[in-house]
């Protein structure tokens, strides 16, 4: 599939848009000098910090199960890789 090509409308359309672009930064140089930008900050009061959870409250139990679980596939997948490794080798 090439690439279309612009037709001639489409070329003039461009054109004519660049031409109008190099002529409006002027116009829009004269409106943003009239333009005053006023910010103004309010800070609201800040909450305060909590305390962090200690680690203990974790529970502990579930993440020592996930391990032995990761221990125990991880083991079943290296045993059976090694009997066809001395089955077929």
């Amino acid at each position: 599939m090439s690439k279309k090509h612009k037709t001639r409308q489409a070329k003039i359309i461009s054109d004519l848009r660049r031409k109008l672009e190099t002529a409006s930064p002027s116009v829009q140089s004269e409106n943003q000098a009239t333009i005053s930008t006023s910010f103004s900050y309010s800070p609201k009061s800040v909450p305060e910090v909590l305390p962090a959870q200690k680690l203990s409250t974790l529970p502990t139990v579930h993440i020592k199960k996930d391990l032995i679980k990761t221990l125990i596939l991880s083991t079943l997948a290296i045993s059976f890789e090694l009997v066809l490794y001395f089955l077929i080798g």
